[in-house]
């Protein structure tokens, strides 16, 4: 794999795990949101676990009641989502350049508690 295409799977893992976590923090559980991306509860859990460990900081505090975001996880959070939703609106252009026509669906506030 060349430098170039190596970069390009990393940045998307990246996105992957970052749009993973806003939707977790978004939908307020890990469960609804493994049903919402349509995967496994576990695969999820184990993308967010990733994200922390490349971060270097735990971003939700897993408790037996749900979770709640650290400090870093709400800083992570309002960068993710700003990331997210610009993704989202140049995803929406390109489309509507091609005559497609795209449905979103998108919680507009997040539901998980605040950092403790």
């Amino acid at each position: 794999m060349s430098p170039s295409a190596k970069h390009d799977a990393e940045l998307r893992r990246d996105l992957h795990r970052i749009r993973c976590f806003v939707r977790v923090v978004e939908t307020g559980s890990i469960n609804r949101a493994a049903r919402h991306l349509g995967i496994a509860q576990s695969a999820l859990s184990r993308c967010v676990r990733e994200l922390e460990l490349s971060l270097g900081a735990p971003l939700l505090d897993r408790g037996g009641r749900g979770s709640c975001m650290t400090r870093d996880g709400h800083r992570v959070y309002e960068a993710g989502r700003r990331m997210v939703q610009a993704l989202e609106s140049a995803e929406l252009e390109y489309c509507r350049l091609l005559g497609k026509t795209v449905q979103t669906t998108r919680a507009a506030t997040p539901l998980m508690g605040d950092p403790a």
